[in-house]
């Protein structure tokens, strides 16, 4: 089965990804700003990969509303938070919440990078990081999210990547 990757990326940990998967499937990974739909037309497996923004798969409503009958249709997310996180289902269920059954949904933790970040984002998370030092009783998880905010790190590792490439195996790709 072929197979298509079509990526948005803005500090390039998503980038990183869709490249690695792209490699381990050994089919195109094509930057979001460059398919064109004969790109997608002979595809018969399209994943999406982007990255949470304050909750939101960037660029999601793209991809839903490609025309792609009936291939089958992945999206990858990607995030700083740790993908055993309940924060990533609940993320996930709020961007999929009439259509889930739609799509294989997947999550990769990536990082965080300052030096890349436009100055509106940087600030944001400069903001919302004071915010959950300052935050009295965290969860185990907002703890977490705390000690890795601060500053910038990659998280990407190629193993978050096998759910993906045994589910796209699956179809005998």
């Amino acid at each position: 089965m072929k197979t298509v990757i079509v990526y948005y990326s803005k500090t390039g940990f998503t980038r990183k990804y869709a490249n690695w998967l792209a490699d381990a499937l050994e089919c195109p990974a094509i930057p979001l700003h460059e398919v064109r739909p004969e790109d997608l037309e002979p595809a018969q497996i399209v994943i999406f990969a982007s990255w949470f923004h304050a909750g939101n798969i960037q660029k999601l409503s793209w991809f839903k509303e490609q025309k792609l009958g009936d291939k089958k249709r992945a999206v990858l997310a990607t995030g700083a938070t740790p993908g055993e996180s309940a924060l990533i289902k609940e993320a996930l269920d709020n961007n999929f919440k009439t259509d889930k059954a739609d799509y294989a949904l997947f999550y990769a933790q990536s990082g965080l990078n300052y030096e890349k970040m436009a100055l509106g984002d940087k600030l944001m998370m400069k903001v919302f990081a004071s915010m959950m030092r300052k935050k009295k009783d965290k969860s185990v998880d907002e703890e977490e999210m705390c000690r890795m905010i601060g500053d910038s790190f990659d998280g990407c590792r190629r193993e978050y990547l096998e759910p993906v490439i045994r589910w796209v195996k699956s179809f005998g790709a």
